[in-house]
């Protein structure tokens, strides 16, 4: 029977690092990232075995059957058994994270149910690459993983009255009293924190997410309203209309300078990287294939660091206009009907546009 769950909604606080506190927190996200690694490695590394067996291939063959159907229930059941033969289940990699991460010298950066969430963000990952959902996961490179969570807030990464603690670690964090967002969060129970780094102009900036019970704070302006609205998505263009008047919004317009901005960014690094790299190029400006040895010059660096920052307030201003427009759209009405759609290749038509 699964388990039961509550509401839950997110609550970020900034923390105010001091001393040694981020060269600790830097540390601890890289030993996170092998951790996650070495638990991604194991995972595709009993999916491989698992799909070289006469039981997995057998169970492929079977009929799907409609769902509910003794089909259905007859080929679960054959790939549940394959799954157990072989460990590939998720509370499997956690024993084998807990034996092979926190007995050893990661164990002295990583508490156990931190190097479990791991292990499970690791399984969800080829998981989904087993069903066919997503592409074969890729390995954290330096730098590229900036999240770690904890399960409780009783162990591991806790927050406690104004501060997060984590294996001696107290990190205090920003609170604004009269911001009532804020006070709303923390008037309910937490369930978990998540440690988020950020980087902003080159610098990374640390926060903590807790993860609270209950619903988020609605405030007075964004009210629910009454009524059924219909809604048409886009890549681009996104179209709403009720019963007697309809309108769309064009979500790539508020964006096109910081578009422009991105593309001379872009342009500039291609142009550098060809000067610094001018062996690696065909005659016709092509990529010269085999093994290559690339060369970055400073002025390069300023550049990508340029276009991440770019990137990232580009990023940040969509999302809030997201909000924005749920919010608008909530207000018109509490019965949204929507047509199943493709939101795969609405990603893939908006980036090649």
């Amino acid at each position: 029977m699964p388990r039961a769950t509550t509401e839950s909604f997110v609550c970020e606080l900034p923390l105010v690092l001091s001393g040694d506190d981020e060269r600790v927190l830097s540390v601890r996200f890289d030993v996170a990232r092998q951790a996650y690694n070495a638990c991604l490695s194991e995972s595709l590394r009993r999916l491989g075995l698992m799909r070289q067996s006469k039981a997995y291939q057998a169970a492929c063959k079977l009929p799907k059957g409609q769902k509910g159907s003794r089909a259905a229930k007859t080929r679960a059941a054959a790939f549940r058994a394959v799954n157990e033969q072989y460990a590939f289940r998720e509370y499997d990699l956690y024993a084998w994270a807990t034996e092979n991460i926190s007995h050893t010298w990661l164990g002295e950066h990583l508490d156990s149910l931190t190097a479990q969430k791991l292990a499970t963000r690791a399984f969800k990952a080829a998981q989904q690459y087993a069903f066919g959902k997503r592409g074969r996961p890729r390995f954290k490179g330096s730098s590229q993983l900036d999240s770690v969570e904890g399960k409780t807030n009783t162990s591991g990464i806790r927050f406690k009255n104004d501060h997060v603690e984590w294996l001696g670690l107290s990190l205090p964090a920003v609170i604004n009293p009269d911001d009532p967002v804020i006070a709303h969060g923390l008037s309910n129970r937490v369930k978990y924190v998540r440690l988020v780094r950020r980087r902003l102009n080159g610098k990374p900036r640390y926060s903590a997410q807790l993860i609270c019970e209950g619903r988020p704070y609605r405030k007075e302006k964004n009210a629910i309203g009454e009524g059924s609205i219909g809604v048409d998505p886009g890549p681009r263009v996104f179209g709403f209309a009720g019963e007697t008047w309809g309108a769309q919004v064009d979500l790539s317009t508020p964006l096109k300078g910081s578009r422009k901005d991105i593309r001379c960014l872009q342009r500039r690094i291609d142009r550098q990287r060809r000067a610094n790299n001018p062996v690696n190029y065909l005659p016709d400006g092509r990529i010269r294939p085999g093994p290559k040895r690339w060369r970055t010059s400073n002025k390069q660096c300023r550049a990508q660091a340029k276009l991440a920052e770019a990137q990232r307030k580009a990023a940040a201003h969509r999302k809030s206009l997201h909000g924005q427009l749920a919010n608008a759209l909530l207000t018109l009405g509490n019965d949204i009907r929507i047509e199943k759609n493709s939101y795969r290749s609405f990603q893939r038509n908006f980036g090649r546009s």
